[in-house]
């Protein structure tokens, strides 16, 4: 019939924002604790979003420990490697960097710890439990091996300002920030909400020993309930 139409279609394209990430999205790298003298394990540190191209990655505060050094994963790779042999223990903070081709700057603050032998705790992994907005919550932190009593603290970032964590490894109070976890339930995750709100814990022995990994609390405004009906009967 020689008709045509067309249509105007609005397309919306969305930067993802600049991220360093472990190997599972939206959560911070982890680093396992090395020891002195026993080569560390080659880890990779990914960053996602942006431009998607031209990462830069350098240390900006702090600095690794000794026999540790870090650069890029392998030529032309995007990821950061860290590798090598520690000589020194001790705790190591420091910030992390990387920038795109289109000057986006993003950085993550980690901790490197170094033991004297290899028999530390290590804290257990595992999704937090999901808390409810203005409710009480708890959550026991947990670690295997170590020598003596075992002592918690929040090294970076923290989940909730009324929330405290205990030596003893109990996190309590009344969330009162929403947050959500890749780890679960993953429901309001970006682009359109917010990036998750992660925070790192560390354990230590009486040695002197530690073990620090990332955490995310999930907290969601409570589920609503009905306690009445105005009016009781419809007819």
């Amino acid at each position: 019939t020689g008709l045509t139409g067309s249509i105007t279609v609005p397309i919306s394209v969305i930067q993802v924002p600049l991220q360093i990430y472990s190997s599972q999205v939206y959560m911070p790298p982890i680093l396992s604790a090395g020891s002195v003298g026993t080569p560390y394990p080659d880890t990779v540190i990914v960053a996602q979003g942006g431009s998607q191209s031209g990462y830069g990655w350098s240390i900006t505060a702090g600095t690794l420990p000794s026999g540790i050094s870090g650069g890029l994963a392998c030529q032309g790779c995007t990821s950061y490697k860290l590798s090598g042999t520690p000589t020194t223990a001790g705790q190591y903070p420091f910030t992390l960097q990387v920038s795109d081709s289109a000057g986006n700057i993003t950085s993550v603050n980690l901790i490197f710890i170094v033991n004297s032998d290899a028999n530390g705790p290590k804290l257990t992994a595992g999704a937090m439990t999901l808390g409810n907005l203005g409710q009480p919550y708890s959550y026991p932190f947990a670690a295997t091996g170590g020598s003596g009593n075992l002592t918690y603290k929040i090294v970076t970032g923290y989940p909730d300002p009324a929330l405290s964590l205990s030596a003893a490894g109990m996190l309590t109070g009344n969330p009162a920030v929403v947050n959500d976890c890749a780890s679960g339930p993953g429901i309001f995750l970006p682009l359109s909400y917010p990036l998750p709100k992660t925070f790192t814990v560390m354990v230590t022995d009486d040695a002197g020993r530690s073990d620090a990994r990332p955490f995310c609390m999930p907290t969601y405004y409570p589920i609503p309930q009905i306690t009445s009906i105005d009016p009781p009967v419809v007819i």
